[in-house]
Parts: C-alpha cells; sequence; structure tokens
C-alpha cells in the first residue's frame, strides 16, 4: 500500500474529503496530491461544491460557512 493510499484511508475515517492548503490549493480523496505536492502544510478539509456549478468545488478547512460566493472567489483567485 502507497502513502497516499493511507493518507486517502485515514481523511475518510475521519469524515474528510480531501487535503487543503488554505489560500494555495486543496485536493479530494480519490485525486489526492495530482501534482505530487504532498506536504506537511497540508491540512483535512471539506470538499463543498456550487450550488449551481457542481464543476466548481473547492476543498476546505471549514466543515460549513462556504457560499457560492466564496467559492467562486477562491477559483477566479487561484486558478
Amino acid at each position: 500500500m502507497r502513502m497516499i493510499e493511507i493518507v486517502a484511508l485515514g481523511l475518510q475515517a475521519g469524515g474528510f474529503n480531501g487535503l487543503a492548503v488554505p489560500g494555495v490549493c486543496g485536493c479530494i480523496v480519490g485525486e489526492l496530491s495530482p501534482a505530487d505536492c504532498l506536504s506537511d502544510s497540508c491540512e483535512p478539509g471539506y470538499k463543498h461544491t456550487h450550488s449551481e456549478r457542481s464543476d466548481q468545488w473547492v476543498v476546505s478547512t471549514k466543515r460549513d460557512g462556504v457560499t457560492d460566493a466564496d467559492i467562486e472567489r477562491t477559483i477566479r483567485e487561484c486558478c
């Protein structure tokens, strides 16, 4: 078993959807560390999907309180 698979299992067991580095990036279980960027800066996070555009989402360390406007702003600023 690879380390990334162990990380994914741990995230799922803890109720998380992925990893985030606040203000920098986020990735979801099943696609963890797509740029081989896993580091000690990564924190467990929750996936938040835009209510009208399911292809737009972010991973945040916040469980609640992420709005569509927050998702749009994050995507606009980082991508």
